[in-house]
């Protein structure tokens, strides 16, 4: 019995050791100091992060926003270690709804995420002056999109995951058209 008690304290104490709660991080407001050097601050449901948190990870990244089982989900920021932003909407962890991802180069996109990536309707701004308007998938360009570059000319045409396809009418900076055509 002796052993049982003495093993249950040295358990005990370890645990403290390793992690630290302040607060109630079981069901209410705590803040918690990870093992790897983890530190989150807010909401807990059932011991996890559930409702409105900050939570710095151990690789630099910032989130400030809501949380569900442990996961980004609903409404928050990310501030990358790299510079990268993004603000926007989150389901199981994952960039999925709305969002705007500003990247470290200043150039941001704005638009629809899904899966962890730029999917749908959206708009990149890329700091040569480029404006890509239209649909993406898997980050990359897809569908019809009109392309306005720095120069002012512009390309309205079809891509298929990153690829022109079919026909694009090309406008340069005095106004002048053309059409080229893509076989993929």
């Amino acid at each position: 019995m002796k052993q049982i008690v003495f093993i249950s304290v040295i358990s005990l104490f370890l645990f403290k050791a390793s992690a630290q709660c302040t607060g109630d991080c079981e069901n209410g407001y705590g803040t918690y100091l990870y093992k790897d050097g983890g530190f989150y601050k807010g909401m807990w449901f059932e011991g996890k992060r559930h409702g409105l948190g900050k939570l710095i990870e151990p690789n630099g990244n910032i989130y400030i926003g809501n949380f569900l089982d442990n996961k980004y989900n609903g409404r928050g920021t990310i501030y990358f270690k790299s510079g990268s932003v993004y603000d926007g909407d989150w389901i199981s962890g994952n960039r999925c709804g709305y969002g705007k991802e500003t990247y470290d180069d200043n150039s941001y996109y704005e638009g629809s995420f899904n899966n962890d990536n730029r999917n749908g309707f959206g708009t990149m701004y890329k700091i040569n002056g480029e404006i890509q308007a239209g649909t993406f998938m898997d980050g990359l360009l897809n569908g019809f999109v009109l392309i306005k570059f720095g120069d002012g000319s512009i390309d309205w045409g079809a891509w298929r995951l990153g690829s022109k396809i079919g026909t694009h009418r090309l406008t340069d900076p005095s106004g002048n058209n053309k059409v080229e055509v893509f076989n993929n």
